[in-house]
């Protein structure tokens, strides 16, 4: 049997040990939830959450950075979908320990949130001026 096409734009990258946080709401009104990026795409990200997420986030816009292994800049994604994450007590029965929020990007993905999330501080001796940012539609140059 063939493999079904794949659906995705752009290729996942696995991410490094990091934190970061994902915030709902206005500036003034902000949530700010403690995540961790599971894995990253030029468009779009699968974030790991403890917290639930405020009721009805795929309403506005929420905002995401990096805050380990480096800080980046706030940028503003999407909800695209939140799936609670549970541990099997009983075969029939479940706790939810955690969401994954699935998000993508309005634009694409700031390098500096993609370098983070994928190298962290492997690339420290790099110079940014150095890197490049380009995106050829599937991977990084």
């Amino acid at each position: 049997m063939p493999n079904p096409p794949n659906r995705r734009k752009s290729v996942r990258y696995a991410s490094i040990e990091n934190r970061a946080w994902l915030s709902w709401g206005a500036e003034d009104d902000s949530i700010p939830v403690p995540a961790r990026v599971w894995d990253i795409s030029h468009s779009g990200a699968s974030v790991l959450v403890e917290q639930p997420p405020p009721s009805r986030p795929d309403q506005d816009s929420a905002w995401f950075r990096m805050e380990q292994p480096a800080p980046s800049d706030w940028a503003e994604v999407k909800v695209v979908a939140i799936l609670p994450l549970t541990k099997k007590l009983l075969w029939w029965r479940g706790r939810v320990v955690g969401h994954l929020i699935r998000v993508k990007f309005v634009g694409s993905c700031p390098y500096d949130i993609f370098r983070t999330a994928t190298y962290g501080d492997q690339l420290n001796g790099t110079s940014k001026d150095n890197m490049s940012s380009e995106y050829d539609g599937i991977l990084w140059r």
